[in-house]
């Protein structure tokens, strides 16, 4: 299964309401961090909450990559072995967690089999409140989803969608586990999702009531699924301050923050001297996303060649290179940033938006853009001269 070689990890649960049954833990896995890695950080946006435990059916993680570990060795192997699954579920009914999300394709096959192997006349042990949703014994399951880090890998709008649905069918069944008995939970849960519908629509019709259009622009679409009654009004003013156009460069994942958000962005403004949209546009836009929708093949042969001019084949190293720019900077320490800016401002004499577009905005992917064998060629000469090997 792992060619690389594995180690034992068996994460630390803290009695959850909700737990996510996995298939094995990532590699660099420390068994009392099981939120230290880009699935748990950015699942718990999407949730609006870390109150969520792991429990991963194989016991090991790999030593190498993901990508280097065969998943139809492990498939075989849980299929194969009943007591996988069972021991895993053991695990999370001691653990006291009555939601189990059960994350990707192999492990929903299993637990699709383990209820088809219920007896007929045991039936009354399983119901179906959704489709995605079943009640087996004292378990409630979410079933039929992507894995939390599909839209990691996949980057797709659809795989995005998916796991903030996956989210809030989570946050449903959490709010519902230990107040509704099992024999109503199908019908509360259908007048919940009622609810929900109701919520979405309100939202939607109003943001595209103060866009004044029928329905939501292509540009701004990605945000459908995640304006909820306590941030439509932080994206209305958001739009209100940016544009439109900057605005699509914001996802959709960000609108969960609200009011921090927009706060962060009137900060960076009042900073900077932004007057207008066509200011926002140069300062948002201006960047990797950018540069994929102009030419995204061109970006890509840019992208390899910049990697082997520098030497950048870890995953972190090429990270670092290319995305700790504004957004990494304000994530980290917003106020600390702003101050930032002013000193910079102030001795680099930057009064305009348009010095500051230049200055903040002008980077590596608008580098490469723009001329990209000029730039590996002046990265070579930087490389030489500062002996950066």
């Amino acid at each position: 299964m792992f060619p690389n070689g594995y180690y034992k990890c068996i994460f630390l649960v803290l009695g959850m309401t909700l737990t996510i049954l996995g298939l094995y833990p990532p590699p660099k896995s420390v068994w009392d961090e099981p939120h230290e890695n880009i699935t748990s950080r950015r699942f718990t946006i999407f949730l609006r909450s870390n109150g969520f435990d792991w429990i991963d059916v194989i016991k090991y993680a790999p030593k190498g990559m993901c990508k280097d570990v065969n998943l139809h060795v492990m498939q075989d192997q849980i299929r194969k072995d009943k007591t996988l699954l069972q021991d895993a579920l053991r695990r999370v009914r001691a653990n006291g967690s009555k939601c189990v999300y059960v994350a990707g394709s192999a492990l929903n096959d299993a637990v699709h089999d383990w209820i088809s192997d219920i007896p007929d006349h045991e039936q009354g042990r399983v119901i179906w409140v959704h489709k995605n949703i079943v009640y087996v014994d004292d378990l409630i399951f979410i079933v039929g989803r992507k894995h939390p880090s599909a839209h990691l890998w996949s980057q797709t709008q659809e795989d995005r969608e998916e796991i903030m649905e996956t989210a809030k069918l989570c946050r449903a069944v959490m709010e519902m586990a230990d107040s509704i008995p099992k024999e109503s939970f199908k019908e509360r849960f259908a007048e919940h999702l009622d609810e929900h519908m109701k919520e979405k629509h309100e939202c939607v019709s109003w943001f595209c009531s103060f866009l004044g259009k029928p329905y939501l622009p292509e540009k701004l679409k990605h945000w459908g699924d995640a304006l909820t009654r306590k941030n439509t009004q932080s994206a209305i003013h958001i739009v209100s301050l940016i544009g439109m156009d900057a605005a699509s460069h914001i996802p959709a994942i960000a609108l969960f923050l609200g009011e921090m958000l927009l706060k962060s962005l009137q900060a960076v403004g009042d900073c900077c001297h932004f007057e207008n949209w066509d200011d926002w546009q140069g300062f948002m836009c201006h960047g990797v996303a950018s540069a994929v929708a102009k030419d995204c093949h061109g970006f890509i042969d840019s992208l390899k060649k910049v990697r082997e001019c520098c030497h950048l084949h870890k995953p972190a190293d090429f990270l670092g290179f290319m995305c700790d720019g504004v957004a990494s900077a304000l994530a980290k320490d917003c106020d600390g940033f702003i101050d930032s800016l002013k000193k910079v401002g102030k001795v680099c004499d930057l009064h305009e938006p348009a010095d500051w577009r230049v200055f903040m905005c002008h980077g590596v992917a608008y580098a490469l853009a723009k001329d990209c064998d000029g730039f590996i060629q002046s990265l070579k000469k930087v490389g030489n001269v500062c002996d950066l090997h």
